[in-house]
């Protein structure tokens, strides 16, 4: 066999990803009843006692930029970090997220803007109010997670009581619910199970999150391009992708949903209606 011949037998090789699991095998190794079973739970406290030592690490690092101009305070994070407000609230910010707030008017009034992912753990008090794009938080004093990226919209309360609004719809959630705009509309509650986002650990777990959310993660996890050839990228999964290399996950993937994968990590990968 000559050279020529056997780089092209490996290119088709790496070329094949579609066909190494079963739909039943995907949805197995993917699903969130292993995860629960074989994870210890991390409580939020803790999560927040190491972060906050990560946090400082990070500033050190030069992991977020600040910026000033007049009263508006603006923190765009480098990496996962945390940001005290000046209330004492405390955000987690997701890498690659930022805020935006009025620092003159906070004591009137406590309301920002998220761009991105952050989770947040509010001092009792006044309303406090998140603004994304895509609509409103809306709080007393609690503990939630809001993903506003890419068109998406996507709020879990983790302890209290949130009021989410979006296109004049709005939906209240107690610990353990979510909601998310499926289709413009605000999503009924559903129930989710976790004390913490499994990203203030560095897992990736999705809970009826869109394919093309999952995938946006998986970009930044793995540092790979994927591209979605899909009449309906808006289809929804749910699965613990934090031990997959990035092609296991494509496999996964299209296997679960009946898709047809092709790449690899060197050219990238491209998922395809079959």
């Amino acid at each position: 066999m000559s050279m020529n011949e056997k780089d092209l037998n490996k290119i088709v090789k790496n070329w094949d990803v579609q066909f190494k699991y079963t739909e039943e095998e995907a949805w197995e190794k993917l699903s969130l009843r292993n995860r629960n079973a074989a994870t210890k739970v991390v409580s939020m406290r803790r999560s927040y006692v190491s972060w906050v030592a990560a946090a400082s690490i990070a500033m050190v690092a030069f992991a977020a930029w600040f910026a000033f101009s007049s009263d508006e305070v603006k923190v765009v994070a480098a990496q996962r970090m945390d940001y005290v407000l000046p209330d004492g609230s405390v955000v987690r910010l997701n890498e690659g997220s930022e805020l935006i707030y009025d620092a003159s008017e906070w004591k009137a009034e406590r309301a920002l803007s998220l761009a991105g992912e952050a989770m947040f753990e509010v001092k009792k008090g006044s309303t406090f109010t998140v603004h994304t794009v895509q609509g409103d938080v809306s709080v007393l004093g609690t503990s939630f997670n809001v993903y506003a990226e890419n068109n998406q919209f996507h709020v879990d309360c983790y302890t209290g009581k949130v009021r989410v609004a979006s296109n004049n719809q709005e939906q209240f959630l107690t610990r353990g619910l979510a909601t998310k705009l499926r289709d413009g509309n605000l999503a009924e509650p559903f129930e989710f199970n976790a004390d913490a986002p499994a990203w203030l650990n560095g897992e990736l777990v999705f809970v009826n999150a869109d394919l093309t959310r999952v995938i946006s993660e998986l970009e930044k996890k793995h540092q790979v391009r994927i591209t979605l050839n899909l009449k309906d990228a808006s289809r929804e999964i749910s699965g613990d992708f934090t031990n997959f290399t990035a092609s296991d996950a494509i496999s996964l993937i299209a296997s679960a949903m009946g898709l047809k994968a092709e790449g690899d990590q060197s050219t990238g990968f491209t998922l395809s209606d079959n």
